[in-house]
């Protein structure tokens, strides 16, 4: 006589996910990818705008001392408050060994939109918008 095949229980200890378990991390994971997304752009721009400060900062720490060992600020022909005077006191601080310039940009702004300008009058570097 023939006996019917007994069909093989499955053990509750079974290893490996079930559909639904990888479906809910796979959201999971596309809702943390969304985020990041969005916010790694902002997090890039502070993190470009507290370099900028920094920067001026250390060139106006530099006129500083300029006008210590030289006894007066140092002149530019372009306007003050511009980023053309800006310029021509990097270089100016650059030419008599005040600041180190490896790069043509180290002292360029990295804020999207943003400028260094130099008040002559009062010696202090500033972020202002192009």
């Amino acid at each position: 006589m023939l006996r019917p095949k007994k069909m093989k229980r499955t053990h509750r200890n079974q290893k490996g996910f079930t559909l639904a378990e990888m479906l809910v991390v796979l959201v999971i994971i596309g809702i943390l990818a969304g985020i990041m997304i969005v916010a790694v752009p902002q997090i890039m721009e502070r993190s470009r705008l507290q370099v900028d400060k920094a920067n001026a900062k250390q060139v106006t720490s530099a006129v500083t001392l300029y006008e210590a060992d030289q006894g007066a600020l140092p002149t530019v022909a372009a306007q003050s408050g511009s980023n053309a005077a800006y310029n021509e006191v990097v270089q100016t601080l650059v030419n008599n060994k005040y600041l180190k310039k490896e790069a043509d940009d180290d002292y360029t702004a990295k804020s999207k939109g943003k400028v260094f300008v130099y008040d002559s009058a009062e010696g202090l570097v500033s972020i202002a918008d192009k």
